[in-house]
């Protein structure tokens, strides 16, 4: 019923009805709502506020979301996926919106606590793409025989690193590798 009623209001969102869909995404939260769906109320107000460009108070309520999820995180081994997927989307949003109101360090804070956590494997690598996006310079590695024409497209970045897969790394915020990562990298990317 709960993830209806949310619905509800996003498809008002979705035809531009954006007052209204705030009034019922505000209605659903007088609601006495388990953690969880109450994280999913706010994360979709969240992403409307985003939508209007109003990134001080998107980030306030998407971090209000992602605080529920990590208050639920002692149940997280019974979570599905779609728990998991809203662990995600909370943290993301919430993140972004910091970002984009100009508070930089937080939105790399929160991030790497989101990517500590999850368990969606390919959360965690949208999770580092994005933390190195934070960064004023990330550092970046990219290992494989064959790098061109990586180079040339990375040429903005000025702290990027060229290895052959036999060759050790050190540590960076995002590493670029083939698709079956050479074996002395492997343990890096499972982080």
């Amino acid at each position: 019923i709960f993830e209806g009623l949310v619905q509800n209001a996003r498809d008002h969102w979705s035809y531009g009805e954006i007052r209204d869909a705030k009034n019922r995404i505000d209605a659903i939260l007088k609601l006495n709502l388990p953690k969880p769906w109450r994280a999913f109320a706010l994360w979709t107000m969240a992403r409307i506020h985003a939508n209007e460009a109003q990134w001080a108070t998107a980030a306030s309520v998407g971090r209000s979301a992602a605080n529920l999820m990590i208050e639920e995180l002692n149940n997280a081994n019974s979570w599905g996926t779609w728990f998991w997927t809203l662990w995600d989307d909370s943290f993301w949003t919430a993140a972004f919106s910091l970002r984009k109101a100009g508070k930089i360090l937080d939105s790399a804070d929160l991030l790497e606590f989101a990517l500590r956590h999850s368990l969606n494997p390919n959360a965690k690598i949208k999770f580092r793409f994005w933390r190195a996006r934070n960064l004023s310079q990330p550092r970046i590695a990219v290992v494989m025989k064959d790098a061109w024409p990586l180079p040339w497209y990375l040429r903005k970045f000025s702290n990027v690193g060229f290895w052959q897969p036999d060759q050790e790394t050190g540590g960076a915020d995002l590493y670029i590798t083939t698709s079956e990562p050479p074996a002395g990298l492997t343990n890096r990317l499972e982080k």
